[in-house]
């Protein structure tokens, strides 16, 4: 098929392509670096079989969230197949290790580009589905440390007689991180509610881009919304199962009664690296998951579990997006039937002579 685009344009968006590629490897490089120097201040050895199990876990764990998407999509009247939206919300995966949250943006609109769809539209849905991933986790999350926690909160309460004890409860670690996922899950839910997310749009100004972009939003039924919702908080234990592998591949005897807790770990360490803004959470989730599992695992453990979970996301991300990156195009040249076929049924004039 031919490109219309001039040559020069072809030029310049190859090579910011080559600019964002370089961008990321850089601070990919930065990230492992990090990773493996804090490794070095440990002792530690893996067993692979669990580490290949842990990474099909995460992947597998982050497939409702890519059918969810899909669905806002479709509900949106945005026509793009299944394939096509795992494909753009895995290469975007990669892209958030670079500073700058609207890189996820661009890029998923960009490889969803088409006369068909609407840029604004694929840019709002991006936030209805990571705020709602980000808000089932933070439920999740409260509900799980509340059975935790529940006996110390109880007997915090109850003793509660005076302002310096409500006081005292900020000081509290049980008090503190159940009630930030409350917290959380009332930031990132609230602004999934489909008439709080058509205000959102408007406010946002998508509305002078493309007038009908908030009536859209707005009306995302919310059999989708409920469905997303079961889908996803059934891919937070997946994924929390995949942290629980990460646990066994070091010789840790972290039992499947444990699988609620380190669900949790899981979800609320990704929430805060979201809210934090640094690319990936970089060193957010590696906190947060360690706070939360140092009185199981103890400090030690707790570090090097979190080091290694992460690198199996990122090499999880990395060889997965790079799969679907390439194999994208082949698909398309596939769809319109082979290198010389195109999607033009109207055939070619009669030549003269």
């Amino acid at each position: 098929m031919h490109d219309p685009r001039p040559r020069w344009k072809k030029w310049l968006l190859a090579l910011v392509k080559l600019l964002v590629l370089g961008l990321l490897v850089w601070f990919l490089r930065g990230t492992l670096t990090s990773a493996f120097e804090k490794l070095n201040e440990h002792t530690w050895h893996v067993q692979p079989a669990w580490l290949v199990l842990a990474g099909l876990c995460y992947v597998v764990g982050l497939l409702p969230v890519t059918i969810f998407w899909n669905r806002v999509l479709l509900a949106t009247d945005q026509h793009v197949g299944m394939f096509e939206t795992i494909r753009a919300w895995w290469v975007s995966q990669i892209v958030k290790y670079i500073p700058g949250k609207a890189m996820v943006l661009v890029v998923r609109a960009g490889m969803l580009r088409d006369p068909k769809i609407e840029t604004t539209v694929v840019a709002a849905s991006v936030f209805v589905e990571t705020l709602t991933m980000m808000a089932v986790g933070s439920l999740l999350s409260f509900f799980v440390l509340l059975c935790v926690n529940w006996h110390s909160l109880l007997a915090l309460f109850s003793n509660l007689t005076s302002f310096a004890d409500v006081l005292k409860l900020f000081e509290n670690s049980a008090f503190l991180t159940t009630f930030a996922a409350f917290g959380m899950f009332v930031c990132m839910g609230l602004p999934t509610w489909p008439p709080a997310m058509k205000m959102i749009v408007k406010v946002l100004g998508v509305g002078k881009l493309n007038p009908t972009a908030a009536k859209k939003l707005g009306g995302v039924p919310y059999r989708v919304l409920i469905f997303g919702w079961i889908g996803i908080t059934i891919g937070w234990f997946i994924q929390g199962l995949g942290l629980w592998a990460t646990l066994r591949s070091l010789g840790i005897q972290a039992s499947l009664q444990d699988l609620p807790l380190i669900t949790a770990v899981v979800a609320m360490s990704t929430v805060a690296g979201f809210i934090s803004l640094i690319p990936g959470g970089a060193g957010v989730r590696e906190f947060v998951q360690t706070q939360l599992m140092v009185d199981d695992y103890g400090a030690g453990n707790a570090l090097v579990a979190s080091i290694i979970w992460r690198l199996v996301m990122l090499v999880s991300e990395v060889v997965l997006s790079s799969i679907l990156y390439v194999l994208g195009p082949r698909r398309l040249k596939h769809k319109l039937g082979g290198p010389n076929e195109t999607a033009d049924p109207t055939p070619a004039p009669a030549s003269k002579g």
